[in-house]
């Protein structure tokens, strides 16, 4: 009798694998009041169904953004030696259309006993604590030959403790447009990942989760496009098109590894002082100015088992420098913005991309009255870039109903400063702006001055309002000068489909 499963794209996923996954998923929902270091192994390869073909350049590139979004600073990054990376090449060659099951047993039967040894050998070293430099290098050098890999080998894997493998499940590439000249490519794909269990007889891979994105790029066609990142390089439109597609794919997988719980940054919370939290983390584990930390408070349900419940958020404001043990300031900061704090709690990661995304509605000026309109906003978080918490760059494309013309755009770029306070936060806010209208077709410029104001109805979903003046005309008699208003909501998002600069480049051909 065949077994049932559920398909997807190319891997099936069993019953009792998903039950597994639902387990797994519960127990680990007590977070770990200090985040321990995790050691990571990985898979240098990508799984493909039979019925995708990519290119090789493709291939190495989505292998490339993958180790630079996953390399996490929180994780030691142990490479496997080649030879068994082509072994596990052979074995997975071998399989058809294989379950998740399946890929966790070829590559046990191939990466475990090599790990395990690996690991046995830590537990020697913290048991000798080797008295000098020399000592550790002939330990390490007989112990290698043991194995049969190099004394380097053995220092890259000591303490894996965890395996992922990419794969992708669905690869597209179209054009489109208005003339057919816009390029879209879709990836679909994620990571599975395993932890080395060591509770069996045998040591095992088991099964942790699985985790899937889907992203789009796209670019006009015959237009090239400078990457800056990649060294000026210049690519064409379905180069760049990959590259932004990309971007949003690992971007997306990053943020989801960082929400497994055994991978989320915790510590408990030292101080409280004036809704300034002071705690153990910092450049050691990838701390960054403006990561967003959930408040969690420890309760016992009526059978006295500990259940985490959040009651609270806040923002980090100061990162401590803890890689240089020379160095005195060993505590971050952050500070609360919702709900409240105090010291024993802890504090858990709460992974969000560094933009969010505003719709609002309110008043333009136009000659000499005001128009109604709308406009979308995106603010990219650049505090990291200015060492210097909750500064914003905020792009926004706005339109408006006027009754002398067709119609009324403007598109701007300034500058934000948030000050945080409980429940809302408030500041200044520049824009400068290219202003048009339609039949006749003008355009200007100009340049708007406003205080915002937000309030937070959940950690990533605000509303808020703004008001202030514009400055600006479009031509001679056509000004855009006056009172502005607006008012609308703001989401902090975990992912998205798309890399927003990127693909904002790719749209206008820059």
């Amino acid at each position: 009798m065949r077994k049932k499963s559920v398909a997807i794209r190319g891997f099936r996923l069993p019953k009792l694998t998903i039950w597994l996954i639902f387990l797994t998923f519960a127990w680990a929902q007590t977070p770990e009041r200090i985040f321990l270091r995790k050691s990571i192994s990985y898979y240098d390869g990508i799984l493909l169904p039979q019925n995708i073909t990519l290119p090789s350049s493709a291939i190495d590139l989505i292998k490339a953004k993958l180790k630079q979004a996953l390399f996490l600073a929180r994780f030691d990054y142990n490479h496997l030696p080649q030879s068994l990376q082509n072994k596990a090449n052979e074995a997975i060659a071998q399989l058809n259309s294989p379950t998740i099951e399946q890929l966790g047993k070829a590559l046990e039967d191939i990466f475990v006993p090599e790990i395990v040894k690996i690991l046995s050998i830590n537990k020697e070293l913290r048991a000798k604590e080797f008295v000098d430099q020399q000592e550790r290098i002939n330990f390490l050098t007989t112990k290698a030959k043991e194995s049969g890999i190099t004394a380097d080998d053995l220092e890259k894997v000591m303490n894996a403790a965890y395996l992922f493998i990419p794969f992708i499940t669905s690869y597209s590439s179209a054009s489109g447009g208005v003339e057919g000249n816009r390029i879209t490519i879709n990836i679909e794909g994620g990571i599975i990942w395993y932890h080395i269990s060591t509770l069996f007889d045998q040591p095992r891979l088991v099964l942790l989760v699985k985790k899937s994105s889907n992203a789009f790029g796209t670019a006009i066609i015959g237009k090239k496009y400078y990457e800056f990142i990649l060294g000026g390089e210049e690519l064409n439109a379905e180069e760049f098109a990959l590259l932004s597609a990309v971007k949003a794919y690992v971007k997306n997988l990053q943020t989801m590894t960082r929400e497994i719980p055994e991978f989320r940054l915790s510590a408990e919370i030292v101080s409280v002082s004036g809704g300034q939290i002071v705690f153990k983390l910092g450049t050691k584990e990838g701390l960054k100015i403006d990561d967003k930390f959930d408040i969690v408070e420890f309760f016992e349900d009526t059978s006295g088992v500990p259940i985490a419940k959040s009651i609270g958020c806040a923002l980090v404001t100061k990162v401590a420098n803890n890689k240089d043990t020379l160095k005195t300031i060993r505590y971050s900061e952050a500070r609360t913005f919702l709900g409240r704090a105090e010291p024993g709690m802890l504090v858990l990661e709460r992974p969000r991309l560094p933009i969010e995304i505003g719709l609002r509605f309110g008043s333009f000026p136009l000659e000499r009255s005001s128009i109604f309109g709308g406009s979308l906003g995106l603010d990219f978080n650049v505090s990291n870039l200015f060492k210097f918490p909750h500064f914003y760059i905020p792009l926004e494309f706005g339109f408006g109903f006027p009754e002398n013309y067709e119609s009324y755009y403007e598109i701007g770029l300034g500058l934000v400063k948030k000050f945080y306070f409980p429940r809302f936060n408030f500041g200044p806010k520049v824009l400068g702006k290219i202003t048009g209208i339609g039949n006749p077709k003008m355009s200007g410029i100009g340049i708007e001055l406003t205080l915002l104001t937000e309030f937070y109805l959940t950690p990533d979903i605000a509303f808020g309002a703004k008001g202030g003046y514009a400055f600006g005309r479009i031509s001679e008699r056509i000004k855009t000068e006056g009172l502005i208003w607006s008012v609308g909501f703001t989401y902090n998002p975990p992912t998205l489909p798309f890399d927003p600069f990127s693909f904002l480049r790719g749209y206008a051909g820059l």
